[in-house]
């Protein structure tokens, strides 16, 4: 069985919106490899959370409502939505790393979930406090 992995909200989002080039070439054959189910991400609720505020402010564009958005990626057999635990607070808390509080977040279910976080955030990778991939 392949691993599972956690994704930060701006490698979901440059997929989604056929932004390939600002993606590794080994996270975009990652993400296409869960588009046809031979792979699993999870998708931490917190994500969409983002990814709804910047739709909102204007700082991203995406051609269909957040709502078919959202649909379409969780019709994808390989994508799935993480819910955050109570514990996922107790570890974000513990991070210093950043006062980004969905990027604490982020790294909270990724260490909850003992997956490597697929992500090119310069702080996360230069504090290194999970396993990551990119």
């Amino acid at each position: 069985m392949s691993r599972v992995y956690v994704t930060d909200t701006h490698p979901l989002i440059w997929f989604s919106t056929n932004k390939h080039k600002q993606i590794s070439r080994r996270v975009l054959d990652l993400f296409e490899a869960c588009s046809s189910g031979a792979s699993a991400i999870h998708v931490p609720v917190v994500v969409l959370w983002e990814t709804s505020l910047l739709l909102k402010k204007g700082k991203i564009r995406i051609n269909m409502t957040f709502d078919d958005w959202r649909g379409n990626l969780f019709s994808l057999p390989g994508f799935h939505c993480l819910a955050l635990e109570d514990s996922d607070v107790g570890i974000a808390h513990d991070l210093t790393f950043t006062t980004d509080p969905f990027d604490a977040m982020i790294v909270a279910t990724a260490l909850r979930m003992g997956s490597p976080l697929i992500t090119n955030d310069g702080l996360i990778h230069e504090a290194v406090p999970c396993e990551l991939f990119w």
